[in-house]
């Protein structure tokens, strides 16, 4: 039996004595594809048979707060062009793409440095995509304004020489504390552009920021931080934890965080490790003043045969 929604979107697909096989939930869900038979238009059903040609027309079919899904099929492409090119503005969707290596559905976003993804509604989840930085000095590649985004498994990459992010995560815009409950997860982000600055970066108060099992491979950067937080801007709740990353810099700025003197700082910082090429003086993982929280576990080295030393110091 075949179970669909139309023309609201294909919702559940085969069910066997009632049950979906596909989904459990009440949301719609949409397909999206660059096969030769998609098509953004109101006739395309944006089912598994004809799916949509962009992942920003399929979000505008959604509704906010219905659960609705978004289902990205292997070796989809698109470019992606200006300000809010993606406007991911509906409360509540989740965006999977299907995909590993050269198949995982990427996206070239291009034309400018001021292209994005903007993120401006709450609850929303991006996983399993990659997106390629099509121009020099790309400022961002998603500007998150909302509470309680989620990136899983994303990848981001240079898509040529002088083509590259500078931070692919951006709060800029956001007021105090909107962008709140921020998950990034299972990320990479991989770079031989001398020009990158930090993976995410923070300008106003926020609280649980979580940055989890990243890896970063920015390795003719020479500032790269996990978090680059504009001065006595706040980080409550946050957890950074099993983050890697790697710069060839030697000038001593590699760090997890930046902005380390505001006192209400609070959360943990664990199991983090940096490689770096600063031979000359300690490899800070976070400037002095104290990060307030509890930070463990975390190891610094500049040679590369070596595992590395804590920082800060295991107390007595």
């Amino acid at each position: 039996m075949s179970i669909s929604k139309y023309p609201d979107g294909f919702s559940d697909g085969v069910a066997i004595l009632g049950m979906p096989v596909l989904n459990l939930y009440g949301g719609d869900v949409y397909w999206v594809s660059s096969d030769s038979g998609s098509a953004d238009s109101t006739g395309q059903k944006g089912d598994f048979d004809m799916p949509f040609a962009t992942i920003d027309y399929a979000i505008g079919r959604c509704k906010a707060n219905n659960g609705d899904q978004i289902f990205v099929k292997p070796r989809h492409s698109e470019t992606v062009t200006g300000v809010a090119g993606i406007a991911l503005d509906v409360a509540g969707v989740t965006i999977t793409g299907f995909g590993r290596g050269a198949s995982k559905p990427t996206i070239l976003m291009d034309g400018a440095a001021t292209v994005t993804a903007a993120v401006t509604a709450a609850n929303v989840v991006v996983k399993g995509l990659r997106f390629s930085a099509g121009h020099a000095d790309v400022a961002s590649c998603f500007v998150v304004t909302a509470a309680d985004f989620m990136l899983e498994d994303v990848d981001f990459i240079d898509n040529a020489a002088n083509e590259n992010w500078l931070s692919p995560v951006d709060t800029t815009g956001a007021a105090a504390e909107a962008a709140s409950g921020l998950s990034i997860t299972d990320c990479t982000w991989t770079s031989v552009d001398a020009g990158c600055l930090g993976f995410v970066k923070i300008v106003e108060d926020i609280s649980r920021i979580t940055v989890e099992r990243c890896v970063l491979n920015v390795d003719l950067a020479t500032n790269v931080r996990i978090l680059l937080v504009t001065a006595a801007k706040d980080q409550r709740g946050q957890l950074l934890i099993d983050n890697f990353i790697s710069s060839a810099n030697g000038n001593g700025v590699t760090s997890i965080s930046d902005n380390a003197t505001t006192t209400a700082n609070s959360g943990f910082v664990v199991r983090n490790r940096c490689k770096h090429l600063d031979t000359t003086t300690t490899h800070l993982l976070f400037p002095a003043g104290g990060i307030g929280a509890c930070t463990h576990d975390n190891q610094s080295t500049s040679v590369v045969t070596l595992q590395g030393f804590l920082l800060p110091v295991v107390d007595s």
